[in-house]
């Protein structure tokens, strides 16, 4: 698991905070590419994928933006109510989990 830290908390509107997550030590983050999500330990034993909505070329910075779902069973309601700036976060598994693959359809 790779903890990070939440260096900064935004509420982009109500419902939708977005979140940047930083290598405690300053070091740079595993790559990405556009498409890629993480899986995020949100509470012991509740597990979350998002996307990653960052510039791929910065490797000092993840950033989330999560929308809080009415019917949330703890993710996105952990998130918004404990993922505060300073606190430290898991990542069962760094980025690179998925890629957006597009496929050219002949017409």
């Amino acid at each position: 698991m790779l903890e990070l830290l939440i260096a900064r908390r935004e509420e982009q509107v109500p419902g939708i905070v977005v979140l940047d997550l930083v290598d405690p030590d300053g070091g740079a983050l595993p790559s990405f590419d556009a498409g890629a999500h993480v899986d995020l330990q949100v509470s012991p034993g509740v597990i979350r994928q998002y996307s990653l909505c960052g510039n791929p070329a910065d490797r000092n910075i993840y950033r989330l933006g999560v929308l809080l779902d009415p019917a949330s069973r703890g993710g996105s309601a952990g998130i918004h109510e404990r993922f505060m700036p300073a606190c430290v976060s898991g990542l069962v598994h760094p980025a690179i989990c998925s890629r957006l693959w597009m496929l050219a359809v002949p017409s």
